[in-house]
C-alpha cells in the first residue's frame, strides 16, 4: 500500500495497484454483510493496519476503502484491535497499555 509498484495478477491477465487489490478485497468483505447491515446510515467500518503503516500506506488504505464504497471508515492499528478485543470478549473496561 502506498507505492505505485503495480500487482501482476497472471492468472486472470490483470495488472492492479496495490490500491485496486486493497477495493477489491474491502468489497468482498463487506459484500458478506447482510444488506441491511450494508445500506444502514448509522453502519461505519473499522478497518485494522499494522502498527508500521507510514501516513501515506494509511491515505492509500482509506482510498482503497473509499473506491470499495463501503462508506465511513476508520483506521485502528492492530495491537490496539488485538487489546479491544480480548476486553470485549472478558466483558471488561479498564485502561490498557499498548
Amino acid at each position: 500500500m502506498g507505492t505505485a509498484t503495480p500487482v501482476q495478477l497472471p492468472a486472470v491477465n490483470l495488472t492492479l495497484s496495490p490500491e485496486d487489490c486493497s477495493a477489491e478485497v474491502l468489497r468482498t468483505l463487506f459484500g458478506y454483510l447482510p444488506e441491511e447491515v450494508r445500506t444502514r446510515g448509522d453502519t461505519g467500518t473499522v478497518i485494522t493496519v499494522p502498527a508500521a503503516l507510514n501516513q501515506m500506506q494509511k491515505d492509500a488504505t482509506l482510498a482503497a476503502a473509499a473506491s470499495a464504497e463501503i462508506g465511513r471508515v476508520a483506521l485502528m492499528q492492530e495491537p490496539v484491535s488485538a487489546v479491544m478485543s480480548v476486553m470485549q470478549q472478558r466483558h471488561s473496561d479498564g485502561a490498557f497499555v499498548v
